[in-house]
């Protein structure tokens, strides 16, 4: 997963633990992404996608939680991001609705860094079907 792997962390909006996806130093990469799994779905259906996000000293492309589709196979479609900012924050919820495409048979829902850098936790990831 490009060299560095989300992990369970102690700082939390609520509940015990979060994730956290980091990507050390100023330059931009790729982090690895935290993924939940293929969860049945239909053709435009729509969600609504809310997250818990903290950052930290967050530069290049801002983080985000996706919601990925796929096809009957599991295979990739495309995503939409719930961006979050960037810079040094506090807790802060962002959300989206979302329609699915015509050929989406699976969604799962991932976080991570594309392309920049600094420390993104993420915490109450909430999938709600419309």
């Amino acid at each position: 997963m490009y060299g560095n792997t989300p992990a369970w962390s102690t700082v939390h909006h609520s509940g015990n633990k979060s994730v956290r996806v980091y990507i050390s130093g100023t330059t931009n990469k790729i982090s690895g992404d935290v993924v939940s799994d293929h969860l049945p779905s239909t053709s435009y259906k729509t969600y609504n996608l809310s997250a818990w996000g903290k950052g930290y000293s967050l530069g290049g492309n801002a983080p985000a939680v996706r919601l990925a589709e796929y096809d009957v196979n599991h295979g990739w479609l495309r995503n939409t991001p719930v961006y979050f900012p960037k810079g040094t924050y506090g807790w802060t919820k962002k959300q989206r609705t979302i329609t699915t495409g015509a050929d989406t048979a699976y969604v799962s829902v991932y976080a991570n860094i594309y392309n920049g850098h600094g420390i993104f936790w993420v915490d109450d990831v909430i999938l709600k079907a419309s």
